[in-house]
């Protein structure tokens, strides 16, 4: 081999090496930033944003969803907590979910862990519409606020609309998480605790990263005292 070619070799690797430290850095960030949110509260609901997450993703489990979908269900308002780093009022539970932070979301996932979770979370806004349209009753069980996002969103699908809607890929998926985020609002319901709920979240990480595995070890700050979780292997 030239020098040339080890050259470009040594190049490559360099660019897979910053791919996969980015990787890394990231599904970093989601743990810590679920370790900050998980000792909030959202005021409007008595609720946060992980015993949310963490119910919505049980109700996924217990339907026997696939773990893409499980992961959406943990992971569906991403674009809701990036947001509330900047601006915490913004984005609370009951309040419905805007379009944008979800779309924002859903396209910051993509590129960690796929279509099949981020598709469903991109879809939010649809699926309410449709369920609303199609379901009376879906409308008797949303949370207090969903009514006014729906119509924000665009109201009420047309029959021609919601047929539409249903033959996209992953609306299916989108309606399921729709329902699953519905309900996931119990807040007398908790995970056993912060750590176990977030080493059930990092293990779907695990599973269904596209590129790089996890860091070795992430620190989870809790009031201000470093908590190591440590990854295991794939399949432990």
């Amino acid at each position: 081999m030239g020098p040339t070619a080890r050259s470009r070799g040594a190049s490559g690797h360099a660019a897979v090496n910053a791919g996969a430290q980015h990787r890394r850095m990231e599904l970093a960030a989601i743990l810590e930033l679920y370790a900050l949110e998980g000792r909030g509260t959202r005021l409007n609901v008595g609720m946060n944003r992980v015993q949310h997450a963490w119910q919505c993703a049980r109700l996924a489990r217990n339907a026997g969803a696939a773990p893409s979908l499980q992961l959406a269900a943990w992971l569906h308002e991403m674009g809701e907590m990036r947001r509330g780093l900047h601006d915490p009022e913004a984005g609370l539970a009951g309040e419905g979910h805007a379009v944008a932070p979800a779309r924002q979301g859903a396209a910051w996932l993509e590129p960690l862990f796929g279509a099949a979770v981020a598709e469903p979370v991109a879809l939010q806004a649809a699926a309410r519409r449709c369920l609303a349209s199609t379901k009376p009753d879906f409308r008797r069980r949303i949370p207090a606020g969903w009514l006014a996002q729906i119509e924000r969103d665009g109201g009420l699908q047309t029959p021609r609309e919601a047929r539409l809607f249903l033959q996209r890929p992953y609306a299916p998926q989108a309606i399921r998480l729709c329902l699953w985020d519905a309900d996931a609002h119990d807040p007398g319901l908790w995970p056993p605790s912060l750590e176990s709920a977030l080493d059930t979240l990092r293990r779907l990480m695990w599973l269904l990263q596209t590129a790089a595995p996890l860091p070795a070890a992430v620190v989870m700050p809790r009031a201000g005292v470093g908590r190591r979780l440590t990854a295991r292997p794939r399949g432990s």
